[in-house]
């Protein structure tokens, strides 16, 4: 499916061409929780998100918006929160990351300044009407 998606966007070459080096030379982020098998690197081309759950490569200038929310009928005792992170063309992608959206979170607040973090009901009428608009300058 990732692969699919990649090639759907015309990034599939690119990728290929360019994952190995940018990991190797231009490692922005490297978050992994060994424990629920997440990983997520990101180079200033790549966000590259890794899971059992759920999978994601885009480019690093589609992400827009990053925050987390609890599923309903969730608590916190279940440690089951859900990361969700925003594209330019409007689409997104959840995956479960238990314990670790928080520190996910923080990493990418370091690194990825320009983007928007936190989830609020005028960042997702924003999202909703123009993903752009989330983008700090």
């Amino acid at each position: 499916k990732v692969w699919q998606a990649l090639q759907q966007r015309g990034y599939a070459d690119e990728f290929i061409s360019s994952i190995d080096s940018e990991l190797k030379n231009n490692l922005l982020i490297k978050f992994e929780d060994k424990r629920y098998k997440l990983h997520l690197f990101v180079t200033p081309t790549w966000f590259v998100f890794i899971s059992r759950n759920g999978s994601t490569i885009r480019k690093t200038e589609e992400v827009v918006w990053i925050y987390s929310k609890m599923p309903q009928g969730v608590t916190s005792a279940n440690n089951k929160d859900i990361l969700i992170v925003g594209f330019r063309d409007g689409s997104v992608f959840n995956n479960f990351c238990f314990l670790s959206c928080a520190k996910i979170i923080e990493v990418c607040q370091d690194k990825l300044p320009n983007i928007s973090y936190g989830y609020s009901k005028e960042k997702e009428v924003l999202f909703n009407n123009d993903p752009n608009a989330l983008l700090k300058n």
